[in-house]
């Protein structure tokens, strides 16, 4: 027997299925946003002026900057200047997508205490620009893979995973349950 649904419930459907759309869309914008900070950490964390370890860090241990230390991936000088120049493009390719006022705002916020990804949600980006940092961010991000060997991209791998497990109990392998 077919069900027939009444406007009413096509109409809440309709809009179930709208947030659930817009929920990925946010998702999918948040853990890009990670990605970058991620990847622009791997990259800073090797020419910080002054390395010191804070105690008490799971995962990779921190700079004074608060950045990710990532002397155990062990980077060759060459990958250090590849990755620098990658990291350069794609600060490049952000500084294009972003107008000057929502660049002011994103250093307003960062300077002001906010983590980077709280502060990109302010920024009130277009579907144009965040599919814009999303190609950005994949760019980088094969850019990156191609750079470091098998072995240090499990690292990163596995760091990523421990401090995320750690900063979010009631997930499961970057999903909540």
């Amino acid at each position: 027997m077919m069900k027939t649904w009444n406007k009413q419930e096509r109409v809440s459907t309709q809009q179930c299925l709208g947030v659930r759309m817009q929920f990925k869309y946010i998702s999918v914008f948040i853990l890009t946003t990670a990605a970058i900070i991620t990847t622009a950490s791997v990259i800073l964390a090797q020419f910080p002026p002054n390395q010191r370890q804070f105690p008490g860090r799971q995962g990779f241990p921190v700079t004074e900057q608060g950045q990710p230390d990532f002397k155990e991936l062990n980077l060759s000088d060459e990958q250090k200047d590849k990755l620098k120049e990658v990291q350069e493009d794609t600060r490049t390719q952000l500084d294009e997508i972003l107008t000057n006022e929502q660049r002011d705002t994103l250093k307003q916020a960062i300077a002001a205490g906010q983590k980077p990804p709280q502060a990109m949600l302010s920024l009130n980006l277009s579907d144009e620009q965040k599919q814009q940092i999303q190609d950005a961010m994949e760019s980088q991000r094969q850019k990156i893979s191609e750079i470091l060997t098998p072995e240090q991209q499990q690292l990163i791998r596995d760091r990523t995973e421990q401090i995320h497990n750690r900063n979010n109990p009631e997930s499961f392998g970057g999903f909540p349950i």
